[in-house]
């Protein structure tokens, strides 16, 4: 309550004061809270040491939260480093526990180690792992659209994981043989779903793909559509494609200074506008 201020307000030091008490009793929850607190994206050996705990009684959370930190700790190195491999096996612990986060990360560091076999020339290991991401992202969205069936609600998934996989297919990062229209195929039924949950990166993937004609016809007024609803969350890319159609509008009834000057105003409205998207 006096962390997120609910019915009370905001306090840090009166949450860490609760949350020390109750870690003290062994209560995983607080403990994962509270190493949440001493972690700032460095290895704090107080918020490592209750995440240890925490995760070791089968905390979900803390096994996420303390893989993800080795996880950070061992980026960009993809070889089987100490760091990368205790990452592995905590993200595992909490994915088996159905918390799709999880699942989802555990791709990323698949897909790490996939990279890291395509550089070196093992193209046979670098099957296995892009094999094993795509199972971690297809898990991750089977998890949640299960349980959003049994919560009676309409199945749209895990959209980070979703997009994700429209990645690895339009880049043709698949342990499956495809033809590059069925790659096309997929990467537009993935990123089209996560598109439709608000996931900006894939609105602005999409509207790409509208724009050339890559899986679909061409079709200029929906790339702008959604290149424009993923500006207005701050993505760079789809801010810079839209000023481009702005921008080739305007230069069929304005000189080219005029033209420019559209552009430049469309960026700068759509930095000064940024909004962070909720989160899922």
């Amino acid at each position: 309550m006096y962390k997120h201020g609910q019915g009370v307000r905001a306090n840090e030091e009166k949450a860490k004061e609760w949350y020390i008490k109750a870690a003290d009793q062994n209560y995983p929850q607080a403990m994962n809270n509270l190493a949440k607190m001493y972690y700032n994206g460095l290895f704090d050996s107080k918020g490592v040491e209750l995440w240890k705990q925490a995760a070791e009684m089968g905390n979900r959370a803390a096994q996420f939260n303390l893989g993800f930190a080795y996880l950070v700790a061992a980026y960009p190195a993809a070889t089987d480093s100490e760091d990368l491999e205790k990452a592995e096996k905590l993200l595992k612990q909490a994915a088996s526990q159905e918390l799709p986060r999880a699942a989802d990360y555990l791709g990323l560091l698949y897909g790490m180690k996939a990279q890291h076999a395509v550089d070196t020339g093992d193209f046979e290991l670098a099957s296995k792992w892009y094999e094993m991401q795509e199972n971690s992202y297809r898990t991750a969205d089977i998890v949640v659209k299960a349980k959003e069936k049994a919560a009676g609600k309409k199945e749209k998934g895990h959209a980070q994981s979703q997009f994700h996989l429209g990645l690895m297919y339009e880049k043709g990062r698949v342990a499956q043989s495809f033809t590059e229209d069925g790659r096309w195929k997929e990467a537009l039924k993935w990123y089209t779903q996560a598109a439709e949950q608000g996931h900006a990166g894939s609105q602005s993937k999409l509207g790409f793909m509208y724009y050339l004609g890559n899986g679909v016809d061409k079709d200029p007024k929906k790339a702008m559509e959604l290149f424009r609803k993923a500006a207005r969350q701050g993505v760079v890319y789809a801010q810079n494609n839209l000023a481009n159609m702005y921008g080739k509008e305007a230069s069929r009834s304005e000189d080219e200074r005029t033209a420019k000057l559209n552009r430049e105003n469309y960026i700068h409205r759509s930095v000064t506008s940024f909004r962070v998207p909720p989160k899922r």
